[in-house]
């Protein structure tokens, strides 16, 4: 039911809102839409709404009158006038009986005569029921009335709470996990009590100790763990308060007895504070237990600092800076054009630089060096104890001198203010090199340099006494060790003037003798263990380290992945075991040992100058060392098993192999190339599926499906149309003069970004290597230009 201010509102709205109906039932949330029609149409007939509405009733006056006469002079019985005048249910033309004629229904007992009792005759006959001495019967026999019937007077009369049934009842059964569930709600009871235990030790040493919340209370001293059984000893037992702090009994009681003690320092402490506050706040403790001392108050040092601790006296000072580059932007920083890629194909093409520290009892100094990324050489450097301009000018001015004049190099540095002076941009600008800065902040764009800094720092100045050296001497011990030391960036096998003299940039020497460039790895590998093969044949076992030709590293991929010399031993059906540390191949770590020892020596007296004469003289060398060193094996018997694979089939599995998905268009990219499968009909089948690669040691390369051999080309980005195909399809020589169009405006506005670097092609470079053994020159005649600077 609605109130009259209810009805009212959403009338006025009504009007208001233009006579919208679902508008006022959206805002206000009543009544609906039927319901507001029919107060509109009140309202407009009188002129306003009923203040009270009253329910309408169903039958009116007049019928229940003419029910309940009906009632009355057709024999009193309720469902004889239902049945005639057709209405209304027998409870409803009850209460109309009760409303016109109060007791005007009789209690009708049919025991052959019909008898009407008055309340008064029915209480009595409850009473004589209540106070019998026999049975109900008799009651009820004497009474003229049935004995369910005097049982429904005494319900109607008395309440029945009194005289519940006794009737037994069956006893709910038990449930058989009942003893397990109130074991469990007794478990979370103490688990509760803990953590609400656990959650008050924390919050107490809140607030007695200042500490944080998520300490472990397992940390505190015992003296602090004694004030908080002592601030929860009214809400827990002690003895569970010293087991959850796991504190002794005797220590907790030895801490509060010393709490009742008198503080021995008490007068001291207000000492210390005055002088603490009346110099300023400065004074740090050994003032403070010299003035103590002064005045006739011997205490130790260690009391002092504890003191001071305790009341808070703490210097309040800023440390010293100390040095830094950055001046802040003061000009233009160029883009990082080496992205932190600091790989080379030759030299002078990306030069680094930045200066570093060196800290000694003397004073401090400061290098400043210039690294060529091609093989890690230093190609100048200055030394100063002052980082000026003078300082990375002086070094740049050296590094240009070592130039041809085709050689423009990208010299990358980080943003300090030295390379942004004017001196420095003045002579950028002279020689025509390129600039290129590190992002702000960020040290590891330019990390090549920094570990050059921690190689030189690491080898001759970290673990060393320097006091009494003078920076003079510093210096020239520093200079001199840049000068003879082979420092150098990568992982590789030589050193930078051995790379030099690989590649025909500097003259040759017996100390630069090397048998490779670079690390081959898996190839190498490959290459020996097929040699072997071919020799002695297969063994049952191929015994080595956990080095990452060899196996997988990591223990997810461990369990599934294999690495390409483990892919050729499967194949062919020799296991592989892997040593767990380098005693457990303590023979072959010997005989490394000992190769490294003598054979550098023997070369040495062989007069061996090039890697072609070293790969000759190596076979006899190895016979000669075999004979002399070997050892008979205890076991005489030959376990190598025949090769059953034919050479082609031996070819394959020491190539290296690789799945490419083939696309819908029949290509598909390896190392950086573009190839396209023949269009056949076959080849078409198999687009969307998986292609093996073979990439073979001697740079040829082959594509198979299934052991199929496809055939394929590659994909040229840079080649030139043929004419004749233009002058046969006639719109292709629109579609191309649109295509260049586009690629000029793109090339215009700078958003054609292509990328700079080149295929790796893994198997040339065995071939290329082979070359450069013999004559760089060569390998790669257009990329060395034989230089006699330093």
């Amino acid at each position: 039911m609605h109130s009259y201010e209810d009805r009212i509102r959403a009338v006025e709205l009504y009007y208001r809102y233009g006579k919208k109906a679902s508008v006022v039932v959206m805002e206000l949330g009543y009544p609906s839409t039927k319901q507001l029609g029919r107060w509109v149409r009140i309202y407009e007939e009188k002129g306003d709404l009923p203040r009270e509405l009253k329910p309408r009733e169903r039958y009116s006056r007049t019928q229940k009158i003419a029910a309940v006469e009906h009632y009355l002079t057709h024999g009193g019985c309720l469902s004889y006038t239902r049945r005639a005048i057709g209405y209304p249910s027998n409870e409803i033309l009850k209460r109309w009986i009760e409303e016109f004629y109060p007791n005007a229904r009789p209690l009708v007992i049919r025991s052959g005569t019909n008898k009407c009792f008055s309340p008064e005759e029915r209480s009595q006959a409850v009473r004589e029921l209540c106070n019998r001495r026999g049975t109900a019967r008799k009651v009820a026999q004497s009474i003229g009335v049935s004995v369910p019937v005097l049982y429904k007077w005494k319900k109607d009369l008395i309440s029945d709470e009194a005289y519940q049934s006794m009737r037994k009842r069956k006893a709910a059964p038990q449930d058989k996990n009942q003893d397990a569930l109130l074991g469990e709600i007794q478990r979370l009871r103490q688990q509760v009590h803990q953590l609400q235990l656990e959650r008050d030790i924390l919050t107490k040493a809140n607030e007695l100790i200042k500490k944080d919340l998520g300490i472990s209370f397992l940390t505190l001293k015992n003296r602090e763990k004694t004030l908080i059984v002592d601030a929860l000893k009214k809400k827990y037992p002690v003895a569970e308060l010293l087991s959850v702090l796991q504190l002794a009994r005797s220590c907790y009681f030895y801490h509060k007895a010393s709490k009742r003690l008198c503080d021995k320092y008490a007068e001291i402490r207000v000492i210390m504070a005055d002088i603490f506050e009346e110099n300023y706040r400065c004074y740090g403790y050994r003032r403070l237990h010299a003035i103590l001392r002064g005045n006739n108050r011997v205490i130790s040092e260690k009391v002092v600092r504890r003191l001071m601790a305790e009341e808070q006296l703490v210097v309040k000072r800023t440390r010293r800076r100390r040095y830094n580059s950055y001046c802040g932007e003061i000009g233009p920083a160029p883009e990082n054009l080496l992205a932190r890629d600091f790989s080379s194909c030759r030299p002078n093409e990306k030069w680094l630089t930045d200066i570093t520290e060196f800290q000694l009892p003397a004073g401090k100094v400061y290098l400043s060096p210039v690294i060529d990324c091609f093989d890690g050489q230093v190609v100048s450097w200055s030394i100063g104890t002052r980082p000026d301009a003078t300082l990375v000018n002086t070094m740049l001015d050296e590094a240009l001198d070592t130039l041809n004049e085709h050689d423009k190099p990208v010299i990358h540095s980080d943003r300090g203010g030295h390379y942004r002076w004017p001196g420095w941009l003045d002579r950028i600008n002279t020689s025509g090199l390129i600039r290129s800065m590190s992002r702000k902040g960020c040290s590891s764009d330019n990390a090549a340099c920094e570990g050059f800094f921690g190689r030189i720092k690491n080898e001759m100045f970290y673990g060393r006494n320097w006091a009494g050296i003078t920076l003079e001497k510093f210096i020239c011990f520093l200079d001199r060790y840049i000068g003879a030391a082979d420092v150098f960036l990568d992982c590789y096998v030589v050193i930078p003037r051995c790379c030099r003299y690989f590649t025909g940039l500097i003259a040759p020497n017996d100390s630069l003798i090397r048998f490779s460039l670079y690390q081959r790895m898996y190839l190498s590998h490959m290459m020996a263990t097929r040699q072997y093969i071919d020799k002695h044949g297969k063994p049952v076992a191929f015994y080595s380290d956990k080095h990452a030709v060899f196996r997988v590293s990591g223990p997810e991929s461990r369990r599934t992945g294999t690495t390409q010399f483990g892919r050729a031993l499967r194949e062919l059906a020799i296991e592989l075991i892997s040593a767990n540390s380098s005693q457990a191949k303590g023979r072959v770590e010997r005989v490394n040992k000992t190769l490294q020892d003598r054979l550098i020596k023997e070369m040495r007296l062989q007069n061996i100058s090039s890697v072609a004469e070293a790969n000759q003289w190596i076979e006899h060398f190895m016979s000669d060392f075999n004979r002399r060193f070997s050892r008979p094996a205890k076991y005489p018997k030959d376990l190598h098993r025949p090769v059953t694979q034919s050479p082609l089939e031996l070819n394959d599995i020491f190539a290296w192999q690789e799945l490419r998905t083939l696309s819908k268009a029949l290509t598909f990219q390896y190392d950086k190339v573009m190839y396209i499968i023949e269009p056949t009909e076959q080849n078409s089948r198999i687009a969307g599926e998986k292609i093996t690669v073979y990439d073979y040691p001697d740079g040829s390369i082959a594509f198979r499906h299934l052991h199929r051999p496809l055939g394929y080309k590659i994909f040229d980005k840079l080649a030139c149309v043929d004419q004749g195909a233009v002058v046969d399809n006639k719109r292709l020589g629109a579609v191309l003069k649109l295509a260049q169009q586009k690629q000029d405006e793109l090339e215009a506005e700078g958003k054609r970004m292509r990328s700079k670097k080149m295929p790796r092609r893994r198997a040339q470079e065995c071939v290329l290597e082979e070359l450069r053994a013999i004559n760089p020159v060569l390998a790669s005649p257009q990329d060395f230009v034989p230089s006699l600077k330093r």
